[in-house]
Formats: C-alpha cells, structure tokens, sequence
C-alpha cells in the first residue's frame, strides 16, 4: 500500500506464483495494481527482471521493510528524475531495502553473492566499476529475525501480526 500511496508511478507486484491470497487479489483489485509472477532464478535475476520491463525509472523494494514510507519513495524518485542514476537506500545489516535505477544496468545484478553482509559494498563496488552516478539514503531496518520482528510489533502496534 506504501507503493501505491506514494503516487510516484505504476505499481507492480511480483511474486511466487502460489503465494497470491485472497486479501492481496483483494488489494491488487482495488488498486489497480499490476499483478505478475516473480521470474526465475536467484535474487539478482528476479531483480533485473523487475526493471527490465520499464522503458523509464523503476524502484525495487522488497515487502518486509516497514520503516520505508511514502516519503522515502517519492525522495528516490526525485533523485532519479534529477538524472542520478541510481538511488539505494540501504539496510541496516548490509543489504537494501530500496533500489532505484534510471534505466536497467545488468552489470549490477551478474555473479554479486545475495543474502550476506557484503550485498550493499558489492553493489556499491559494482556501481562504481560502471560509473553510475549514486545517490544513497540513510538505511532503514527491515524484518529479518525474532529481534526485528519485535521491533515491528512495538513500532507497529496497529498491525495484527
């Protein structure tokens, strides 16, 4: 709904083929939101393929990030429509919670290790290497352990978990 709310563009969800329930086809609906399955293969493959299919900017957030308001997705909006070409806002354990491109740039997403510590440096190692102008945000935490997820249920009360 963050996305949605945002106003800066289109919003497509993409996700695993069986993991679509009644509540989000609900929402989809409601939204006009475009509905597509996730592509196959690891992180960096099913990333490029969300931006792949835009011939403009593109952000890329994940859904388990609760701090990334609206706010943040209009300011890396802005950073791209200023001619940035790409715009992070990074997690706090070294990955990202937002990824923002100009146009898609797949040198970014081939042989980068997902899921440890050094995503974030080897995504900035890359966006040098390419020489991609770089805007960076301030990181955000993101639910990823027991420890975070008692952070959302005293930040977010109001939600049902």
């Amino acid at each position: 709904m963050t996305a949605f709310a945002s106003g800066v563009g289109p919003v497509t969800l993409c996700r695993e083929p069986d993991a679509t329930h009644d509540t989000v086809l609900k929402m989809v609906a409601r939204n006009k939101i475009t509905l597509r399955p996730q592509s196959q293969g690891d992180l960096g493959a099913r990333m490029l393929a969300a931006f792949g299919g835009s011939a403009g900017p593109v952000l890329v957030i994940g859904t388990d990030c609760p701090a990334l308001t609206e706010a943040h997705l209009r300011s890396a909006a802005i950073v791209l429509r200023e001619g940035n070409d790409v715009v992070l806002i990074p997690a706090e354990r070294g990955s990202f919670v937002l990824l923002g491109m100009r146009k898609a740039e797949p040198a970014l997403f081939s042989n980068i290790a997902r899921g440890g510590s050094n995503v974030l440096a080897d995504m900035r190692a890359r966006i040098v290497e390419q020489r991609l102008m770089l805007v960076e945000r301030p990181p955000l935490w993101d639910v990823e352990t027991e420890i975070d997820l008692a952070r959302l249920e005293r930040e977010f009360p109001e939600l049902e978990l």
